[in-house]
């Protein structure tokens, strides 16, 4: 399981608990994070605002060189890492 390292070097600070949120629970909270993790730039482009578009270049570094490569890539790779993560929750729920 990846650590919440990746949020530290977020290239958006207000976007860093999103990212947090992916990396840990498995949770996208904006149109904009799953293009991104999902490796779609066009609606990266599409779903950001003003700040992440000026920012997409740090975006792509930090995708590159800060997340792991089973957390994005594709929507697919994603789709297992928001299916892990909630067999996850539910394992967890039954075992308490």
């Amino acid at each position: 399981m990846p650590d919440t390292y990746a949020a530290a070097r977020c290239p958006v600070g207000y976007m860093q608990a999103g990212v947090d949120r992916y990396v840990n629970d498995g949770m996208l909270s904006s149109r904009f994070l799953r293009a991104i993790f999902s490796n779609d730039l066009a609606g990266a482009f599409c779903a950001a605002d003003d700040q992440n578009a000026a920012s997409m270049h740090e975006w792509v570094l930090f995708m590159v060189n800060d997340m792991p490569a089973y957390l994005q890539g594709s929507p697919e790779k994603v789709a297992a890492w928001i299916e892990i993560k909630h067999q996850a929750r539910i394992a967890a729920g039954a075992a308490a």
